[in-house]
């Protein structure tokens, strides 16, 4: 089984994921109702939200980044598939930069899995990359990527190897521009998270074994 102290014990340094993009400070982007900004904004239209962002960017950072198991029924409640599963809890890490930033492979892997989930508030186009932690395998996903960027199924994939770009509206979900990055374990992928980027309450216990954080991919 795996086990969170296997990432511990896993010393190889990622290759950044936005490349060179990610120099000078990142804006931290606080998706709970504890920011004051979401209060009265149309969170169903997510290019309102992005003209919100830019605004927040300016001329002084180029990334930024929202966190894991970040509780977003603030953000959330206008999607159905959300309010009917009570599923608010953040599974991964939101990485942001501009539309078709390129995003490189932070470990040697095998492209798993590559698809579209079609639908607002849904993915997009979206990658599984395989890699190995002591061992075992491990996978990363990201998704809200631009459909033309993705690639090959079965392809390996060095450290530092581009393996898509930031997605855009519609094509990636209907989503500010971002992308989602999250870790799952063989378990996690076996029990359906591939498909789930968050979680209910009550799915929080052991969650880490099916899912755990992704900051030593974006650290």
């Amino acid at each position: 089984m795996f086990s969170s102290s296997s990432l511990r014990r896993w010393h190889d340094e990622p290759f950044p994921l936005l490349g060179g993009r990610r120099e000078g400070p990142g804006f931290h982007l606080i998706l709970t109702a504890e920011n004051p900004d979401l209060r009265g904004m149309d969170l169903s239209d997510q290019r309102v939200f992005q003209a919100y962002l830019d605004q927040k960017f300016g001329a002084r950072y180029t990334w930024g980044v929202s966190g894991y198991l970040e509780y977003r029924e603030a953000f959330l409640k206008h999607l159905p598939q959300m309010q009917n599963e009570k599923r608010y809890y953040h599974l991964g890490l939101d990485v942001l930069a501009p539309v078709l930033s390129p995003l490189f492979t932070p470990f040697e892997a095998i492209v798993a899995d590559t698809g579209y989930d079609e639908g607002k508030g849904n993915y997009g186009a979206w990658a599984l990359l395989q890699h190995t932690v002591a061992g075992q395998r491990l996978y990363t996903f990201y998704g809200h990527l631009d459909p033309d960027s993705l690639p090959e199924k079965n392809a390996n994939l060095r450290r530092g190897d581009m393996f898509g770009h930031l997605g855009d509206f519609p094509c990636n979900g209907d989503w500010f521009h971002h992308v989602h990055v999250q870790v799952l374990t063989e378990k996690g992928l076996a029990e359906g998270f591939l498909n789930r980027g968050y979680c209910r309450e009550d799915e929080l216990e052991g969650i880490a074994e099916r899912c755990p954080s992704p900051l030593f991919v974006f650290r």
